[in-house]
């Protein structure tokens, strides 16, 4: 079984902290039983909910390789070859963005001599 915890940090990138109060946050509401689970007004209060907000709550690639070195998570070749897939995506369609404004900025200095 996959713990919610990995699968937050090693497939949807979330930073360390948030990954840890984001799966507490999860797996105290999902409880079987709904006598176990807590009240919604008892939720109001979790550490997760009253998080300063911000943008940055994802691993950037590099990071998250560094994270799993130290951390010692092992990295199957399966999701290394997707994330090396998913950095090349990203790389040609930044080059595609960039191609295609170089065409519009060069289409708009080639007028017509009439």
């Amino acid at each position: 079984m996959w713990p919610l915890y990995d699968v937050l940090i090693e497939k949807y990138r979330f930073r360390e902290l948030e990954a840890r109060l984001f799966s507490d946050f999860l797996l105290t509401i999902l409880k079987w039983e709904p006598k176990d689970r807590p009240s919604a007004q008892d939720m109001l209060s979790h550490p997760w909910l009253k998080m300063i907000p911000h943008a940055d709550w994802k691993f950037s690639r590099r990071e998250l390789r560094e994270f799993k070195k130290v951390n010692g998570y092992k990295v199957s070749p399966s999701s290394k070859s997707s994330e090396e897939d998913e950095e090349s995506k990203e790389r040609s369609s930044n080059k595609d963005g960039n191609d295609d404004a170089k065409k519009k900025a060069g289409a708009g200095d080639t007028e017509s001599e009439d």
